[in-house]
């Protein structure tokens, strides 16, 4: 099964340099897409509008 066929996704990132020895980072991933198949065995969650 393609459980995850197509991705597209952003990073939010950015650091801050403290006393000129120490580097602070954050990265935030965000899921912008997915798109694959729903696995037999486990339950499908599609929401019918």
């Amino acid at each position: 099964y393609d459980i995850v066929g197509k991705q597209s996704s952003l990073h939010l990132m950015g650091g801050v340099g403290l006393f000129d020895r120490l580097e602070l980072g954050l990265d935030i991933p965000i899921i912008l897409l997915q798109q694959g198949e729903a696995i037999p065995m486990l339950p499908n969650f599609d929401v019918d509008a």
